[in-house]
């Protein structure tokens, strides 16, 4: 599926808290400014479930549980990207209810590139992906950029570079 004429072309990155996502979601505002490209930071969210002695509490509003992800995901977004571009609209914060990977996956439908951070658990550091990266680049509709920090910590703190490789294409 292409982009219409009325959608902006988009690259889609996958937004969490953690160190890979924000090294990814640097490598897709670097991607996207080369492709005059949108970037849209795609945070996915669990609804709560909440049970007390058996008995099952009305969890709150989903709006506010979406609210509370976007919310959390723009303040990274500002941190890595800068407030503007929130501001300016060259990045777009959305928050989707769903397991990571497919909503991944799901957002990435019409875009020219998804890009996710890898923080396999895995002792084969480096060598396997971790399960959300996995499941965009054996599903994606688009192709897939797979960042990694290495040191395993921050770039910035260490000096060292984030790499990353394009996994599939198309």
């Amino acid at each position: 599926m292409t982009a219409s004429a009325a959608e902006p072309t988009r690259v889609v990155v996958g937004l969490d808290d953690s160190e890979p996502a924000r090294a990814a979601l640097a490598a897709a505002v670097a991607q996207a400014a080369s492709l005059g490209a949108r970037v849209d930071a795609v945070v996915a969210y669990g609804a709560p479930n909440y049970w007390i002695d058996l008995y099952a509490v009305m969890p709150p509003p989903i709006g506010e549980t979406q609210q509370h992800a976007r919310a959390r995901s723009e303040v990274i977004v500002a941190e890595v990207a800068g407030a503007e571009a929130l501001e300016q609209g060259t990045v777009r914060v959305v928050a989707v209810e769903g397991h990571p990977g497919q909503v991944l996956v799901d957002e990435a439908e019409g875009a020219r590139l998804l890009v996710v951070g890898s923080r396999s658990r895995n002792q084969l550091e480096g060598v396997v992906l971790g399960s959300v990266a996995l499941h965009c680049v054996m599903h994606a509709p688009c192709p897939v950029l797979v960042v990694r920090e290495t040191g395993g910590r921050s770039a910035e703190s260490t000096g060292q570079a984030t790499t990353g490789a394009v996994l599939r294409v198309g």
